[in-house]
């Protein structure tokens, strides 16, 4: 290198050591903020950019060394395996910054109002519900890091020769892939909050909700259409043998007006993906009725959809394997109230008897002495939102400081 490029590499790399030490001072300041006030808001935002920011010029510098080093002796396998890094901590701050800004504006109402979901819930109060439900498919996703952790040990571990390895099993490319190259899902959504899930479900779902029994692993593309409620999961209909295992899972693909010919960011087409069943490694499986849930939502939003093009829903996916006779998870799914709204609504659209008496057939009982009743907006726990802001920072600067120390190693 000439004089002058490695002083201007010389004067970035000190640039961003510099931004990184200022990033302490940021991080202090939100710590002593006021939880909801507007310093809390804009330091808190203030952190995350800056470490969005830093990291990307980390990644550039090392980039810009790597061009004048070439790539050392096994070198390419782990720029793939950073570069994916990179990719995926962008993507979950510019999600997290977008949870921010609607924490911001929705911190009055949650801390003024509290409207009550009572459990016997009135028809407007049904449509209400289902209507915050599935509107969770436009909000940005970002799980807790612990959630991540906890998915990717669950449904991504894999062995070679018998041993461990860093990387997780993608079980749609049927291959090992770097952590990163995969989306821990979130089946009911977290935003909805415990009290929801346990009003839906019942006392048994308590402390469920950040567990892996309502997660999923899978590629970006597939996560974001299974957040979207254009895939889901369904029940094959079979065991794994005659001992009594869980249930295996197959991908639906219900949206198939819209993603049918797509390709998928693996290369396949969901064409060929609707109907294939999904391999868990271990006797650890999602929730049945989490899962069932989610069918219910996805296939409530292609019933709309289809209602604009004057088409019928194709029922597919309500197998005998979620019918009455051959339950995936023993005892009944969904509170009756929940569910007999949702019913409602298949009827609007034209849905067949057969299909919505499967359902209620997943009911259970409301009862009013079993719980109380549940906000509609989740309760606000300053502690434990700042202690989930604390992880999320600490999560931020150790992806800067990954970032760092790739580029102090290439400049050796």
């Amino acid at each position: 290198m000439d004089a002058e490029r490695t002083q201007n590499l010389t004067d970035e790399k000190d640039l961003v050591l510099s931004g990184r030490a200022s990033l302490e001072a940021v991080r202090a300041a939100r710590r002593q903020a006021e939880y909801g006030s507007d310093k809390y808001w804009k330091t808190l935002r203030d952190v995350l950019e800056k470490s969005a920011e830093l990291t990307e010029q980390a990644w550039n510098l090392r980039e810009r060394l790597l061009t004048l080093h070439h790539y050392p002796q096994g070198g390419q396998h782990a720029y793939r395996q950073s570069d994916s890094a990179f990719v995926y901590h962008k993507e979950r701050l510019d999600a997290l910054l977008q949870i921010i800004d609607k924490r911001q504006l929705t911190h009055s109402a949650r801390k003024e109002m509290s409207p009550a979901l009572k459990p016997d819930i009135s028809p407007i109060a049904q449509r209400l519900f289902i209507e915050r439900v599935v509107n969770t498919r436009d909000e940005p996703k970002c799980p807790r890091r612990s959630f991540v952790t906890d998915i990717r040990v669950a449904y991504g571990k894999a062995t070679v020769m018998g041993r461990w390895t860093s990387w997780c099993w993608c079980t749609i490319r049927d291959r090992q892939v770097p952590p990163t190259d995969l989306r821990a899902v979130e089946i009911f959504p977290h935003s909805l909050g415990q009290q929801w899930m346990t009003f839906i479900f019942g006392p048994e779902a308590r402390g469920q909700l950040y567990t892996v029994a309502n997660g999923l692993l899978l590629p970006p593309n597939l996560a974001e259409q299974f957040n979207q409620y254009r895939v889901t999961l369904a029940p094959t209909n079979h065991r794994w043998n005659d001992n009594n295992d869980p249930w295996t899972w197959k991908l639906v693909i219900v949206d198939r007006k819209g993603l049918w010919n797509e390709i998928m960011d693996c290369g396949m087409r969901y064409s060929e993906l609707h109907n294939r069943s999904i391999p868990f490694q271990d006797v650890v499986r999602p929730n049945g009725k989490f899962l069932f849930f989610h069918y219910l939502c996805a296939m409530l939003l292609q019933a709309r959809r289809d209602a604009e093009y004057g088409a019928m829903l194709n029922e597919s996916g309500l197998e005998d394997a979620w019918t009455d006779e051959g339950r995936v998870h023993s005892g009944p799914y969904i509170r009756d109230t929940v569910l007999g709204g949702i019913v409602e609504q298949f009827h609007e659209f034209g849905v067949s008897q057969t299909f919505r008496t499967k359902i209620m057939a997943h009911s259970r009982p409301t009862d009013d002495t079993e719980e109380e009743a549940v906000n509609v907006l989740v309760s606000i726990d300053p502690q434990a939102e700042m202690a989930e802001d604390s992880e999320s920072e600490e999560e931020a600067t150790e992806c800067v400081d990954e970032m760092i120390e790739e580029f102090l190693g290439n400049e050796a």
